[in-house]
Order: C-alpha cells, then structure tokens, then sequence
C-alpha cells in the first residue's frame, strides 16, 4: 500500500472509531450495535398472476424498526412498520430488497439494506373451458361433458376427471382421463363435475389448473313421463319459474328429449327436443 492511502485509510478508521466513541457517550452506550436484516421468500418461483410474499428478519432493529420495500431499486412506499411484503403483479427477473431503519439508540449505522431476491415468474396452464349446467330425469345417462374451449397449452397434458355432491368437496374418478366426461350409467342424484389438467412440461407449482364446474341435476316427477304425442302451447300469459333442457329422455324414435316450461302457479309445458 502506498504511504499516501495508508494515512488516508487510517485517517478514516480513526474518524470512524472517533465517532461511535461520541456516539456511545451521547447515548449513554457502553458499546454500540450494528443493525442487519435479512429477507426470505414463501416460494422459490411463482405462478404468472400469483402473489408472493416476502418477510424481513431483522436483528438489533430496536423496539420500532422501520422497513422500505424496493423493488429493482425504485421504492414501492415509504418507510413503514410492516415488514411483510405480499405482492401479485411481481414480473419474471424482478428484483426485491428491504432497508431497515433501526429504532435501537446504540445503532448509528442505519439505514441497512437487506439482501437481494430475483424472482422467478412462470407461465400457468389453463384446463379450459367444459360444458353448461343441465338437467336429466331420475335413472338417465348423461350425455357426455365435452370441453368447449382448450387449456391454453396443448403438449404434455395429462387429464383427469372430478366429481362433487355439493360443489365444494370433490372426489376423483377412477379411469376418467380424457378430454371428454363419458357417462356409462344413470345418475342416481344431482352431480357436480370438473375437469383437472395438468402439465408434465410445466414447473411445480404452475403445472395444474382445473375447469369451472358442471352441474348436471336430476329430477324426478312427473314431468319426466312423455305421455303426450304433440308439442304443447307454451302460455305466454303465465310467469315463467324456469326452462329445463331433459336430456336423454327418449320420447320416441325421433325426438330424443324434453324442453320443459315450468310456471310459478306449478303448471307445465312440455316441447319436444330433436
């Protein structure tokens, strides 16, 4: 080292030392203490859309410590009491990090910056788009549940198939894995269904979505008896209470279903399905 630097770098230590010796005794600080913190993550990657948080350890940060949140250097707030970030609208490559500010009366050397976390933002999978609610009398198959609109990726899928009684605890089907949902038996009760895609090529945890769900009901009464021959008149003087597609229910051997108008005063019209 040149003579020159070293007196400068002794210079600088000297001051430095000079300065936490008054810090100390302005505060009253046998020794002082230097701030740290740290940030870690919840997930190492995160789905396109998704949030994530990030949590702030910070040591000698006093009894009211102060964080800043940045995001690739640009602030996203000023300083605030919180020291858990939860953002959604992260993009790939971003870079996150927080500045402390210690409350603690021996720390004179604050703010600290935290370390640094690049976030890694993958693209999800969709399962597309399935059929419409529907509605079949007591004792008739189903027609099959057919997808409507594809998964937004098309190479490495695998599908599977979900079934519900109330819509909210689901159950797979055994054998069920193909785009369509074929029915080989009558349903016994009103059923909810959905479809599950997911992708061998896509990373964990953006490899699976599921589909919105079917419900497919089943009545049993006596609309469901075609004991009549001829379209019926629909009454346009009454309230409708609801319209009823019947599937499979054979009328005869050219109309394969029922289109039923149901009334608030509990009448019914019965049209004939092609």
């Amino acid at each position: 080292m040149k003579k020159s630097n070293y007196f400068k770098w002794l210079l600088a230590i000297t001051a430095m030392l000079q300065f936490n010796f008054a810090f100390a005794q302005s505060t009253n600080c046998e020794t002082t203490v230097t701030p740290s913190v740290t940030i870690v993550s919840d997930q190492k990657g995160v789905c396109l859309g998704d949030a994530i948080s990030f949590y702030a350890i910070s040591t000698n940060g006093g009894w009211a410590p102060l964080y800043q949140w940045f995001i690739n250097g640009v602030e996203i707030g000023p300083f605030y009491s919180t020291e858990i970030l939860i953002i959604s609208n992260i993009k790939n490559g971003d870079e996150v990090y927080v500045v402390l500010k210690s409350s603690e009366p021996c720390a004179p050397f604050t703010p600290v910056a935290s370390n640094r976390i690049k976030v890694n933002v993958y693209d999800g999978i969709s399962a597309g788009y399935i059929g419409t609610d529907t509605t079949i009398c007591n004792n008739v198959i189903p027609n099959p549940i057919k997808e409507v609109s594809p998964p937004n990726y098309n190479s490495g899928l695998v599908y599977s198939w979900q079934m519900s009684e109330e819509g909210q605890t689901w159950t797979r089907i055994a054998a069920a894995t193909g785009k369509t949902l074929t029915f080989n038996a009558p349903l016994a009760s009103t059923t909810y269904f959905r479809r599950e895609v997911i992708s061998n090529e896509k990373p964990i945890p953006c490899n699976i979505a599921t589909s919105n769900s079917v419900k497919i009901e089943v009545i049993d009464g006596p609309e469901c008896q075609p004991t009549f021959t001829n379209d019926q008149t629909i009454d346009a003087t009454k309230t409708v209470l609801g319209i009823y597609n019947i599937q499979g229910m054979e009328v005869d051997k050219n109309h394969k279903g029922l289109v039923l108008y149901k009334y608030t005063d509990g009448s019914i019209s019965k049209i004939f399905q092609e």
